[in-house]
């Protein structure tokens, strides 16, 4: 987190992320995931991203769809979270989270 001077005033720049219970059933059915999607989730709370390029930078396997959908691969690529990345407001919208088995099945452009 980060804190920046607009006039008199500080603002405090984090990502809010929402549907965190996806991540939680997804850390349920897959028990070795914990460490790593907790990891994911940490870290991604005390980003500042601003654009897509802001991703790439931390994530190099990221992937980027239409519509803001983000693609990550998280422990060397045996799961995936997909989010909508509202940039402007901070937040990202956590659609999906599973293993590659899972993924294969959804379609990542409309879940």
């Amino acid at each position: 987190m980060t804190c920046s001077h607009f006039g008199s005033y500080r603002l405090l720049t984090i990502v809010i992320v929402i549907g965190a219970d996806i991540l939680v059933a997804c850390m349920d059915r897959h028990a070795r995931s914990r460490k790593r999607i907790s990891a994911w989730h940490a870290e991604v709370k005390a980003a500042i991203w601003k654009k897509p390029s802001d991703i790439k930078v931390r994530f190099r396997s990221v992937d980027f769809l239409s519509g803001n959908r983000v693609i990550f691969d998280i422990g060397g690529n045996e799961y995936r979270i997909i989010v909508v990345a509202q940039y402007a407001a901070g937040v990202l919208d956590v659609r999906f989270a599973g293993d590659h088995k899972e993924y294969d099945r959804i379609d990542a452009a409309r879940i």
